[in-house]
């Protein structure tokens, strides 16, 4: 810096050394920087590349030239890898650098080789920061995936959700499924690779399958009930070929049946649902006439102590849910000699070989209706009919022939299940 005088005042002059330097010297420190690599621990494939990266925890406000060393471990030398850098300069500002670790693709076996990476001599005010070292580790070229996740819809060109595959992904495990719900009829796969070389082709068992680009999802598959199984194969010229499954098992056992319907009918009641949407081997009807309160909706049927026959299921609804004969998959049902007035429930589910759906439940009140009674007897014969009750009563005095016709609903398709609603001689039901 240089000083002089300026304007002097009257009577005043300037002598002999009328201005003077000074000089400042800068002896402050340069900032004292840490410097270490991103992360301790890269994995690389042969072929394939990975980013390396340094930083310094502040700005060096100064030009500086990081040294980089290398190190190669279990076997790998110079020829296995490229692209490491002798050295790293930052700029004043600058706090980041990074260079590409490139793994020589060959038909050497590599896996448990990796290089170590370190820093040289450094200069003034740089001191080493953690992590001081990473390793790269070069991994042979392989056929395996680095994830693997599926999809499904309920049409081939609706929306297609996530479907959580069992178990979690690992490289090492070939086998996943998943459960769906009957809904879901189409499933798309989308399989990623690890290595770049690598190929991969997705289809349904016994299907031909279709190469997927690493990443992308597979075309839509169809679905059927029961076990779908996926194939996943990965190919890789220098190594074996990996196959992963994916099974996809659409729930087959019947949902709960819909539209469940009681009609009363004179001293009846037909039953009717609509089919579920898969397929049934049969269906369970059980009825009962105690109320909700006193017998849940998926009570298990009951048993009743015989005094002579010992432990029996019960056959009296007035006990519990009395299971009532059906051997057809018809989804109706009929019961006659039932109480007019007398409140009755029905339960009804389906099952199949998956399994046995839930219950549907209704209720309903038989009529009381006349009924015509016409009977013909031979000689000889009295007959005394009840036409509110249904039931016929004969006094057979003499040999000869009954019969009788009553034309109201009885049973089902003319089955009499009258023994339903009689007293068995129980004496404790549970």
């Amino acid at each position: 810096m240089k000083l002089a005088f300026g304007t002097l005042p009257t009577g005043v002059s300037a002598g002999s050394t009328d201005e003077t330097t000074v000089s400042i010297n800068d002896d402050d420190l340069p900032a004292v920087v840490d410097v270490a690599f991103g992360q301790s621990w890269y994995t690389v494939a042969e072929g394939s590349n990975v980013t390396v990266k340094v930083k310094l925890s502040v700005a060096p406000e100064r030009s500086i030239t990081i040294p980089i060393t290398t190190s190669g471990q279990g076997g790998a030398t110079s020829a296995d890898y490229s692209g490491v850098p002798a050295s790293l300069t930052f700029g004043a500002t600058e706090t980041e650098k990074s260079f590409t670790f490139s793994a020589t693709s060959d038909n050497v076996d590599d896996d448990g080789e990796y290089v170590t990476l370190g820093f040289g001599t450094f200069p003034t005010g740089v001191t080493a920061g953690s992590p001081s070292t990473a390793s790269v580790s070069i991994r042979q070229q392989s056929a395996y995936l680095s994830a693997l996740t599926a999809s499904g819809a309920t049409s081939e060109t609706g929306s297609y959700s996530a479907l959580t595959l069992a178990p979690a992904f690992d490289r090492e495990t070939g086998a996943y499924s998943v459960r769906v719900d009957p809904a879901i009829t189409h499933a798309r796969v989308t399989p990623t690779v690890e290595d770049t070389n690598a190929t991969v082709q997705v289809g349904k068992r016994g299907a031909t399958p279709a190469t997927v680009a690493s990443g992308s999802a597979s075309g839509p598959i169809p679905l059927e009930r029961g076990a779908n199984e996926i194939l996943v194969r990965v190919t890789e010229a220098s190594s074996n070929p990996s196959t992963y499954t994916v099974t996809i098992n659409v729930d087959g056992t019947p949902r709960a049946l819909d539209g469940l319907v009681v009609t009363p009918g004179s001293h009846s009641l037909g039953v009717t649902w609509t089919p579920p949407a898969v397929s049934v081997h049969g269906y369970d009807v059980h009825y009962t006439t105690k109320s909700a309160d006193d017998l849940a909706d998926d009570a298990e049927v009951g048993y009743c102590q015989h005094p002579r026959a010992g432990r029996i299921v019960n056959r009296h609804p007035g006990r519990g849910w009395v299971t009532l004969p059906k051997s057809d998959k018809e989804p109706r049902y009929s019961v006659g000699y039932l109480h007019p007035g007398q409140e009755y429930r029905f339960r009804v589910r389906a099952y199949n070989s998956y399994g046995i759906g839930p219950w549907a439940v209704g209720k309903g009140t038989p009529l009381q209706a006349p009924r015509t009674v016409s009977l013909s007897a031979s000689p000889g014969v009295q007959v005394e009919g009840d036409d509110g009750g249904g039931e016929l009563f004969a006094d057979d005095g003499a040999s000869g022939a009954l019969e009788g016709v009553i034309p109201h609903e009885v049973g089902r398709f003319g089955e009499d299940f009258s023994h339903h609603c009689t007293n068995m001689g129980m004496t404790t039901c549970t």
